[in-house]
């Protein structure tokens, strides 16, 4: 230390008290002061001093003040309830309560109030002391307010989130269990609690739950759920066994590692996913039946051209060729295997869905002939059909392609329904008069006359359940792969779109048969059933023809001249319209092919309307495709003809639109 020169140096010298002298104690008390101060004081844990059982706080430290927003002196010598510190003042009895009865109080919890009206939320150690003889709660605090809020926040989301959650011990015991848990399984929050996991899963599914869960344990990382199911399956209170998905997840508590699982009740998914597989399959099948119908239009029309020529020369021959001549015979098989070749394309075509038609008066009994026809070309031999028509079976109102369609559709599903060495397939046909209105699959019948088409077979059969559910889309009993599901779901839809109603009768072992009513019409709206048609005649009227096969059109034009008209033919319609427009009078009609190169016979027969709108045209086409009904109509066309045309049919044609 520096002093001033010419400053002597001064010593004092202090003698320490004896121990058990009265300063002694005195000292050690300021000592003892003077540390608990220093701590107190330090602290970074908010602590307070207050009276018993007033309740005035005597000291609070800096950090107390800080926690509560107090300034330097503020607060001491008053009451914390003068004060508004307790949120809730019953909070605060309590608390002095198990003070006054056990002395101390740990982790006592306690929302309290700031200066500036903030909440917080406290953790309160506390202990009563004597000092001097005054009793005294000594309080340590902890502020939990952000550890609360998120607490707050995890028990939301786990209360209320949508799937179903548990909490357990790594292969222990269920700790917690939310909202979503208890409605999914139908036991109680207690119930569940203490239990093991393994009481939610089926015995049978209970192995690979315990693999899932040996493979997180091996590395206890988030599991999330996969996109198509975890291949387990849970069960409830109630017995009901339904696919989950689950994922695992840890959480570090206070007592250790926990398990969260998040479990997903996924019956809705796999059933849409089914859905949108069979959608898909449904696709697929009206893809490749549009391909068919792209097939069969265009195989029709190159067949047709080849059966017009078979059957017109055919025709042509035999008016030159008469019985008993040996040869007639021959010529009669050949145009009656025309005209069965005819049939078959027309059913192609029909089945394929290239044609369109509307409901008319008709007879079933045509549609079941056609659609045995076509059966006996599919179904294998050994499968037997056998067929019963009533001849007097009354007509209906209807669509003769979607009734061929259903019946077809329920020939098809009995024929797969046989044993593979074969079976029977019987088709009826019957009239019947309800005398009081029946249901039926859900349609309604009224009483009257009505036609009963009938489809049995002899195979495996259905049971109740199975019945239940065959209008279903989607639901088939087949293998995968083999169908959509749609097959019965259509023929309800056109039989309900008939007025008409289904009813089924089927047993295991012994077989099934669908009975299709159809309500009757009056015989005055009946077709009236074919018969042999006389052949119509012109009078040398002249017909420009156009058509771009050599061999069709040299066959129709020798129809046309034995039918006493003349014909000038072009194949193509440039060349046809060139002639035309020079002398427009020189025809009384126009017959034309519709498919052509250059353009189409729709085409032609607009620019023949712009020269002679009177004049009748004629379409000839092998088929129409959907749509094209309408681009006809707007042309102006007469008629549309379809190939092969035989020499009544062609007769008949001319004569209506030559008037």
């Amino acid at each position: 230390m520096l002093r001033p020169p010419g400053t002597k140096k001064r010593i004092f010298i202090m003698s320490a008290p004896t121990p058990g002298s009265p300063g002694s104690a005195e000292l050690a008390l300021r000592e003892s002061e003077e540390k608990f101060r220093a701590v107190f004081d330090k602290s970074p844990i908010p602590v307070a001093l207050t009276t018993v059982p007033e309740g005035i706080l005597t000291a609070i430290n800096p950090a107390a003040r800080a926690a509560f927003g107090l300034e330097p002196g503020e607060g001491e010598g008053r009451t914390t309830t003068e004060l508004n510190m307790w949120v809730d003042p019953a909070v605060r009895q309590r608390y002095l309560e198990v003070l006054r009865t056990q002395g101390t109080v740990t982790g006592y919890e306690a929302r309290m109030r700031r200066k500036d009206g903030g909440i917080m939320t406290m953790l309160y150690n506390g202990s009563i002391v004597q000092i001097g003889g005054q009793s005294y709660v000594v309080s340590s605090l902890l502020d939990i307010t952000e550890r609360t809020r998120a607490e707050s926040k995890f028990h939301d989301l786990f209360e209320f989130a949508p799937d179903a959650m548990l909490i357990a011990q790594p292969n222990g015991a269920i700790t917690d269990v939310n909202r979503r848990a208890v409605e999914l399984f139908g036991f109680s929050r207690e119930e569940m609690i203490g239990q093991s996991p393994a009481m939610l899963i089926p015995p049978d599914a209970q192995p690979a739950l315990m693999e899932r869960i040996k493979n997180y344990l091996a590395n206890p990382v988030p599991r999330p759920m996969g996109a198509s199911g975890s291949g387990l399956t849970a069960c409830s209170k109630t017995g009901r066994v339904f696919p989950i998905d689950i994922s695992l997840s840890p959480l570090r508590s206070e007592t250790g590692e926990l398990v969260v699982a998040a479990v997903r009740e996924i019956t809705d998914q796999l059933r849409a996913s089914a859905e949108q597989e069979a959608l898909g399959a449904q696709l697929r099948q009206a893809q490749k039946m549009d391909a068919l119908g792209t097939l069969a239009g265009g195989i029709a029309h190159d067949f047709n051209n080849l059966l017009t020529a078979i059957l017109g020369h055919a025709e042509l021959a035999a008016l030159d060729v008469r019985p008993p001549h040996p040869v007639a015979e021959h010529l009669a098989a050949i145009r009656e295997a025309g005209l069965r070749s005819r049939e078959l394309v027309r059913q192609i075509l029909t089945f394929s869905r290239r044609t369109d038609s509307a409901r008319a008066p008709m007879r079933l009994q045509t549609v079941v002939e056609d659609a045995v026809r076509m059966l006996r070309s599919t179904i294998p031999a050994m499968v037997r059909i056998e067929r019963q028509t009533e001849p007097g079976c009354p007509a209906v109102l209807g669509d003769a392609t979607q009734i061929h369609q259903v019946l077809m559709n329920l020939c098809t599903n009995a024929w797969h329904a046989l044993p593979e060495h074969g079976g029977r397939i019987e088709i009826r046909l019957q009239a019947c008069v309800l005398d009081a209105a029946a249901d039926g699959a859900g349609m309604r019948l009224k009483p009257g006359p009505h036609a009963r088409l009938s489809v049995s077979d002899n195979g495996h059969g259905m049971d109740a359940a199975t019945l239940e559910r065959i209008y279903d889309p989607f639901f088939t009993t087949k293998a995968v792969g083999k169908g959509t599901g749609l097959g019965l779901s259509m023929v309800h839809g056109i039989v309900k779109s008939h007025d008409g109603a289904i009813f089924v009768r089927s047993q295991p072992g012994v077989g099934t048969t669908f009975d299709l009513y159809f309500p009757a019409i009056p015989s005055a709206v009946a077709p009236a059933p074919a018969g042999a048609a006389e052949i119509s005649r012109g009078r040398g009227e002249r017909i420009l023809y156009i058509d771009d096969d050599e061999l069709v059109a040299r066959t129709v034009t020798q129809l046309l001249t034995h039918l006493g008209y003349r014909v000038v033919h072009r194949a193509l319609p440039s060349t046809a319209l060139e002639l035309f427009r020079t002398a427009p009078q020189n025809f009384d009609l126009v017959l034309t092919d519709l498919a052509m190169p250059e353009m189409p016979g729709t085409q032609l027969a607009d620019e023949v309307a712009r020269v002679r709108p009177e004049l009748p045209v004629l379409l000839i086409t092998g088929y129409l495709d959907r749509g094209q009904d309408e681009t006809v109509r707007r042309t102006g066309v007469r008629e549309v003809l379809r190939k092969p045309l035989s020499p009544e049919e062609l007769g008949a044609a001319l004569r209506r639109a030559l008037g």
